[in-house]
């Protein structure tokens, strides 16, 4: 099945005791059309790790327009704490861009949970896509490997 429809895709995360990241795909087959090199990821990342005795955790959101905020959970089902940490340049997010349509990332689906779980979720649109893994040194699908380490040297630099 060929098409020609770029790839929209979201994650939510479910908690129940240790977190069950659930991954919804869009209709939208094939590989992502090309992308125009000025135009903005429209799509929101977010990323962090949840699960052990009390299922919270926490991470970061990337917004669209730029803006960066960690979020905390103290347990499963409880409200997240948020707070804008800074915002990152329109490169920095073209850089990540193609990290994630190089490794066709919108495309892997991998969701495995641990004790404490990893999670890089996508957003758009009410749709999702996700990919976990154990936070287990060494358990992380290696396709994700770049955008994590990009996505680490960017919170690093805005702290």
């Amino acid at each position: 099945m060929i098409c020609n429809r770029r790839i929209l895709s979201i994650i939510y995360l479910f908690q129940v005791g240790t977190i069950c990241p659930l991954a919804f795909l869009t209709a939208a087959c094939g590989k992502p059309a090309k992308q125009n090199a000025n135009a903005m990821p429209d799509y929101e990342i977010q990323w962090g790790t949840s699960g052990g005795f009390t299922g919270g955790g926490g991470g970061y959101t990337l917004h669209p327009d730029g803006r960066v905020e960690s979020w905390e959970q103290i347990r499963a089902g409880s409200q997240r704490e948020t707070k804008l940490i800074g915002n990152v340049s329109s490169d920095a997010i073209l850089k990540i861009r193609r990290i994630i349509d190089e490794k066709e990332l919108l495309r892997l689906e991998h969701n495995v949970a641990g004790n404490m779980t990893t999670s890089v979720v996508f957003r758009k649109d009410g749709k999702e896509h996700s990919i976990s893994w154990p936070a287990e040194p060494g358990s992380a699908p290696p396709q994700i490997a770049s955008l994590m380490k990009q996505l680490d040297a960017m919170i690093t630099e805005l702290k």
